[in-house]
Formats: structure tokens, sequence, C-alpha cells
């Protein structure tokens, strides 16, 4: 973390998916003074488990889609 005057700015990596709903979190524990901005870094390959779980979605979904 870095101070620059009454601001603190921390810098962070993380994945794409767990950004969702962090501004709401961060306003909420800033009343509502906190701020953030998000850039890409970098890709990285999908632990195997989740891959699974994602595989699994996509696969329920194009049945759902067939049985209309």
């Amino acid at each position: 973390m870095e101070a620059c005057g009454d601001t603190r700015v921390v810098e962070g990596l993380i994945p794409l998916a767990e950004s969702f709903g962090y501004f709401s979190v961060l306003q909420a524990l800033t009343q509502g003074r906190g701020t953030f901005t998000l850039h890409f870094e970098r890709y990285e390959a999908v632990p195997i488990l989740l891959a699974e779980e994602i595989a699994q979605w996509c696969r329920d979904q194009q049945a759902r889609r067939l049985r209309r």
C-alpha cells in the first residue's frame, strides 16, 4: 500500500471473475469515497476443475436450447 496525502493506493492482480461486485463492496467500505481502475494484465490457464464446470455449464445450456 502506498500513501499519497490522504489517499491510499493499493495495487494487485486478481482474476477478472473476482472483480465483479468489487465496486459495490469498495463503496460500502469507504462510505462512497473509494474508486478503482481495472486493466487487462494477461491471460492465464483456467484451473482444470473450473474448466470442467464451465464445460458442463455450456453442455447444459446447449441441451436446454435443443429441447425448445
